[in-house]
Formats: C-alpha cells, structure tokens, sequence
C-alpha cells in the first residue's frame, strides 16, 4: 500500500480517526510522517482527508479540544494553559479588553516590603552611627541619630 499523501513510498504508519461513527483509515509513509509529525500532534493533517472540524487539535495532557473547553468554561488542565496559549489570549482579549494581567500587589505585601526597607535603613544608620562614635565624630553622629529616632517614630 502506497502513502496515502505522497502516493509514493510504501505506507508504514496507520492513522485512524473516527468520523460520524465510521472509522477512517489514513496510511503515511515515513518520510511523510517526518514531515507532519509535529501537524498530527496538534491534529491538523495537511492533505488529510479528514474535516477540519474533526481533527481539532487536542491538548497532550487531558485530551481536550479548545472547543470542549469553551463549552466547559474552564482549561482540562494545567498543560491546557500553553497549549491553547494563542486561543486564551483572543478570548481574554475579547473578555477583558486585554490579554496582560495589570492588577495591583496585594496590601498586606506592599506594607510587607516597606516595614523591610525601613529596618534595612535603621541597620545601616546604626552601624553608621557606631563608627561615627568610633570616629569621635559627634557632630555627625548627632545628626545621624536624629534620622534614625525620626525613622522609628515614623514606624510607631
């Protein structure tokens, strides 16, 4: 038997698709396989003899198709997210008006970040404070310790 899409070399691979419940039966040679095979993963034969609609592209983790998926409402799983990446970008664009996420941090977390800025800012002016003391320089010891009494009352 003759590869079904080049008419060619000898058939070696068999690809089965059922069809209104009828089994089809594409047989592929390899070097035509080499050629498609990243095509018959995503399930777009070119030159297949199958509709369009029938050889959705399936995603690898659950097997779903985006179709199945919007009916749904929700991805299969967590492979669905970059498989079908180009399909939820044109539907979170049509959805939100945008496909890139712009919200907010958290306010628990922002307060989070500044409470660690300000003690990373009190260590460095008490070690500076220290060898200013060292030093004998007090006028600038003075008025480092004033930042930092300045910097706790602002904590407080």
């Amino acid at each position: 038997m003759l590869c079904a899409l080049c008419g060619k070399n000898p058939a070696q691979i068999t690809y089965t698709q059922l069809k209104g419940g009828q089994p089809q039966t594409l047989h592929i040679c390899a070097a035509c396989m080499a050629k498609i095979e990243g095509y018959l993963y995503t399930g777009a034969l070119p030159g297949a003899l199958f509709d369009k609609e029938e050889t959705q592209r399936r995603c690898p983790g659950c097997g779903s198709t985006y179709r199945d998926i919007a009916k749904e409402g929700k991805l299969g799983c967590a492979q669905c997210y970059r498989f079908f990446k180009r399909e939820n970008r044109a539907m979170l664009q049509k959805i939100h008006g945008n496909a890139t996420h712009q919200g907010k941090r958290p306010v628990r977390l922002a307060g989070v970040r500044a409470v660690r800025v300000k003690d990373r800012q009190l260590t460095q002016l008490r070690q500076k404070l220290a060898g200013l003391i060292e030093e004998q320089a007090f006028e600038e010891a003075a008025q480092v310790r004033d930042e930092i009494k300045k910097l706790e009352a602002a904590n407080d």
